[in-house]
């Protein structure tokens, strides 16, 4: 994976990027979820237990695969990448947010959610304050924008 300083990037993309046994990309990004990046390298086995999907040899290996780099990931962190950051469960748990509601249920119908518009995009959902740069790129590369009532239709109707 080509992963660039000044072009933004997903922070569990990042994580993923050093191969580390175990940890893939969804698992990098529910990793995220609980866990800032900095803090990663000092998570513990009986932390990633906790965490749904995560099982005894899943998270022995990860917490292993992890210390073994250790060094590098923050080596790596500080040439200050361009880190899109996942968000904190524990951060967005107490926001009402009907946007973090509409990323959820696009993930489990198996949706890819981006934050930018780029050529894999097929749909853009808009609300109220959308940017009228990101319609214009979403125009140019031939996604389709549909409205925040217009998703949930189409996820209420699955």
């Amino acid at each position: 994976m080509y992963i660039s300083k000044t072009k933004e990037t997903d922070d569990w993309r990042f994580l993923a990027a050093f191969g580390i046994p175990d940890l893939g990309k969804a698992d990098s990004r529910k990793l995220l979820g609980h866990f800032k990046l900095e803090d990663v390298v000092n998570v513990k086995q009986e932390q990633l237990i906790e965490l749904h999907g995560f099982g005894d040899l899943t998270s022995h290996s990860v917490t292993k695969g992890i210390a073994a780099i250790k060094e590098t990931i923050l080596h790596m962190l500080g040439l200050d990448f361009n880190l899109r950051r996942t968000p904190l469960v524990s951060e967005t748990e107490s926001m009402e947010s009907p946007i973090t509601d509409m990323q959820a249920m696009a993930r489990r119908l198996g949706a890819k959610v981006q934050t930018s518009v780029s050529g894999k995009t097929d749909f853009l959902v808009c609300g109220s304050k959308v940017g009228a740069k990101k319609i214009e790129s979403a125009k140019a590369k031939g996604v389709e924008i549909m409205t925040e009532a217009e998703f949930m239709d189409i996820v209420n109707s699955n």
